[in-house]
């Protein structure tokens, strides 16, 4: 029995830059540690799932639970400024509470098509 095609990614590229981009100084300003820890906890979620995660209760839930230390009201103004900065797409976010983005898609088809290649090299 083949086993069943796995949901997501097990790693994603982590620029080193990451905490100097300037949505998250933004977010570091605003919320200090916990707003950057919450940004690298969703985009855990985030590619966990594939390139999207849906913003509802159980990731909400989830999330409280890796975050000791944040409300649930902390966490949703993080997940809105994170919106109002750009980190996450607005219109997919107001329309259906989608968090992903551009950068967020293209990095995971990227890892995805490098993953994909890896598998099928042979060795020589």
């Amino acid at each position: 029995m083949a086993r069943p095609q796995k949901t997501g990614l097990d790693y994603f590229p982590f620029d080193v830059d990451f905490f100097d981009d300037e949505k998250m100084v933004c977010i570091g300003g605003e919320f200090g540690v916990k707003g950057e820890l919450a940004a690298v906890k969703l985009l855990c979620a985030i590619y966990r799932n594939g390139y999207f995660a849906e913003w509802n209760e159980l990731l909400r839930y989830k999330l409280l639970r890796q975050l000791p230390g944040v409300s649930a009201q902390l966490l949703e103004d993080i997940v809105n400024r994170l919106v109002i900065w750009g980190f996450f797409d607005r219109a997919l976010f107001d329309s259906a509470h989608i968090l992903t983005s551009e950068g967020i898609q293209r990095r995971y088809f990227e890892t995805v098509s490098y993953t994909h290649l890896r598998a099928h090299e042979t060795v020589l």
